[in-house]
């Protein structure tokens, strides 16, 4: 970003991505990578399309009408492990978008960001929103999807409305009320000074 300060940076967030991919989707995207059979066996086992639901009723266990057909337990390798494999190939998409501008998509899990010229950034969320959708039924939170622009306003006359400018505010007695911009990836602060020392001295 301050090798190239006129590209923005975004980070994405989707919406209970690892309870709300589908199942389905995630076996059919590890059998099209060539996972070793005995591991396609052990996620077709713990991601079947359509799972019961038990729910506690007066101290019984009771089977629920409906089933799920939507992620894996918090946390679990096949829940974590399936949603990665599953949006691999939308994000190597908005990467290939973006470095037709010098950008690129990088991603930790189900935490995304883009970086790259506006008009290239704004393209690769709108694909990545439709197509989470369609594709797997997962929901991009604009209201929690953050923009970081080295340059500010100019840079963000283009910004999709939802899209939130990411921000801080110093809380120290010396940094008290001292505004940065940028965004925390990866649990690194990335942008102005005041952002960064807000961040480190919080």
């Amino acid at each position: 970003m301050h090798a190239i300060p006129t590209h923005i940076c975004v980070k994405i967030d989707f919406k209970n991505a690892f309870n709300e991919s589908e199942r389905a989707a995630m076996v059919a995207a590890f059998a099209q990578h060539g996972t070793p059979c005995v591991m396609h066996r052990y996620l077709k086992a713990h991601l079947r399309p359509r799972w019961c639901i038990y729910y506690l009723s007066g101290g019984k266990l009771v089977l629920a009408e409906y089933r799920s057909s939507q992620g894996g337990q918090q946390a679990s390798f096949e829940a974590s492990g399936g949603f990665c494999v599953t949006m691999l190939v939308l994000f190597q998409e908005a990467d290939k978008i973006l470095a037709e501008g010098g950008g690129c998509a990088r991603a930790t899990c189900d935490n995304l960001t883009l970086c790259g010229p506006p008009v290239l950034v704004w393209r690769a969320l709108g694909n990545l929103k439709r197509d989470a959708f369609m594709r797997l039924g997962l929901v991009l939170q604009e209201s929690k999807t953050t923009v970081f622009a080295p340059l500010g306003a100019p840079r963000l006359e283009t910004k999709p409305p939802g899209v939130k400018v990411g921000v801080n505010v110093g809380t120290v007695a010396a940094r008290a009320g001292i505004i940065g911009h940028g965004l925390v990836i990866a649990g690194t602060p990335v942008g102005d000074k005041d952002f960064v020392m807000n961040y480190v001295t919080m």
